[in-house]
């Protein structure tokens, strides 16, 4: 009603408007009405279409996501106890270095102190008397062997040499377990005074049993050395067993003191004398077979090129390894970049062709006085940098350093 109400009213106002243009203009106001309400309601439609389409899409995310940290938290838990483990066993190899230091340092002491010992063997004339006791035994079993059978002339050197080699066999076992039973008291110490514990804590297999020392040697060759080789196992308590137990050797070598004083053996004190003296003196026991002032080597002999060199380690410039080392390399590298003499040389017109040298050599003389464990190893880096230069480093003791002469370097 109020809709005609208004139309009346309109139609008064306007003359000009008929009823139908009125209800034309009302229709058309309907339909743009319904068409802008038809468009909100698509448009919410699409609105809320979207919004569905981007929780679907978050919700995927989302899951993939944890998914994703669901992979990587268990890829982590398989992978951390692993890599643990290989730090672990990596700490433990550490230790192994930790345990040849050890054992080294206490084989170094035992040699030092046999090679003192050795003096009052030899001073008491045990050494002596036990060679001579060696003797009369087995010249009395031959008598008697001989009186019950006649025994060939070659089984009879047979079982001589069989009969002495037991003897000697039975002088190594007495020295190594000398050996080992001071050995035990240079790996005490005031925290640990048991020294099987010490081995344990090192994680060496059945401790002092471990030590095997069968491959020392005791007055074999002319210098009357005293070789100590101690060979062991060392396990790597390592939750993952990466490696089996690791198999070690110690050497410590240090001469005999057999003689003292005496000098008796034909090697006179070389080490006291003056370096160009000395120098000499080596060059004619070592065979040097060309003139002193020939350059860079001292022997060639079926195509072996020899540099004779002395250095005196006991001398108070030889005790800085890296000083030693820097000596020994210069050596080396000298006789590396050496390549013959093609030019005659000398009054005998010495020729020697670079083709006619197969190999180098660095023989280095040094005393029988037993070395630090330090300046051991500096021997073994030389030989190692020696051979990376196609040189053979080789190293000879002779004769004896005596305490109360002047030390002098090379």
């Amino acid at each position: 009603m109020a809709a005609f109400a208004a139309v009346r009213g309109i139609m008064k106002k306007s003359p000009g408007v008929t009823s139908r243009t009125l209800i034309g203009k009302e229709s058309a106001s309907r339909v743009t009405t319904r068409r802008v309400l038809t468009s909100k309601i698509l448009t919410r439609g699409a609105f809320s279409n979207a919004t569905l389409t981007n929780r679907a899409l978050a919700g995927r995310i989302a899951g993939k996501i944890k998914n994703t940290a669901g992979s990587v938290v268990i890829e982590a838990a398989v992978a951390l106890p692993f890599f643990l483990c290989v730090v672990i066993t990596l700490v433990y190899s550490l230790k192994v270095i930790y345990t040849h230091e050890i054992i080294q340092h206490a084989l170094n002491q035992t040699a030092n102190e046999l090679s003192q010992l050795s003096y009052i063997y030899h001073a008491s004339g045990l050494d002596g008397l036990l060679e001579e006791t060696g003797d009369k035994l087995l010249a009395m079993l031959d008598e008697e062997m001989n009186k019950l059978l006649p025994v060939p002339e070659e089984s009879r050197e047979e079982l001589y040499f069989f009969m002495k080699g037991m003897y000697e066999d039975d002088l190594e076992k007495l020295c190594s377990g000398l050996a080992k039973i001071i050995m035990k008291k240079y790996l005490v110490s005031d925290k640990m005074q048991d020294a099987d514990k010490v081995l344990r804590n090192l994680n060496i297999i059945d401790s002092m049993d471990g030590l095997d020392m069968s491959m020392s040697g005791f007055f074999e060759n002319e210098n009357n050395d005293i070789d100590l080789m101690v060979k062991y196992r060392v396990d790597i308590p390592a939750p993952v067993k990466i490696f089996y137990p690791l198999c070690l050797v110690n050497r410590a070598c240090a001469r005999a003191w057999l003689y003292g004083d005496e000098n008796t053996r034909n090697e006179e004190d070389i080490w006291s004398l003056d370096n160009f003296t000395r120098g000499k003196k080596i060059r004619a026991i070592f065979g040097a077979n060309l003139p002193l002032n020939f350059p860079v080597i001292a022997k060639f002999s079926q195509g072996v090129a020899v540099m004779i060199k002395s250095m005196d380690l006991t001398s108070k410039s030889y005790q800085d390894a890296v000083f030693a080392q820097k000596k020994i390399h210069e050596y080396i590298n000298e006789l590396a970049a050496y390549n013959g003499q093609e030019k005659p040389w000398g009054k005998r017109g010495i020729v020697i062709r670079q083709g006619d040298i197969k190999t180098k050599q660095v023989l280095l003389v040094i005393p029988g006085n037993p070395i630090r464990n330090e300046i051991e190893e500096l021997l073994q880096e030389c030989r190692i940098y020696a051979a990376g230069n196609g040189v053979e480093l080789r190293i000879e003791r002779y004769g004896y350093k005596m305490p109360d002469t002047n030390p002098s370097g090379d």
